[in-house]
């Protein structure tokens, strides 16, 4: 397993500020861990991408 992690410090910024319209997802990446491993990171982008889609159809 790889040593390098995934500082998501930054995304959780923008997702505060920018994700007002889904709040879900913005909560979602606010709880998460500063750092991920690439696998872990990884497996949430595709989490994070398909909770964007839901809650955008729902603003549409």
């Amino acid at each position: 397993m790889s040593d390098k992690l995934v500082d998501i410090r930054r995304l959780k910024e923008l997702a505060n500020t920018n994700l007002r319209k889904h709040p879900k997802l913005r909560e979602i990446i606010l709880l998460d861990q500063d750092q991920l491993t690439p696998e872990q990171y990884l497996t949430k982008l595709d989490i994070w991408l398909k909770l964007y889609t839901i809650e955008k159809k729902e603003d549409d």
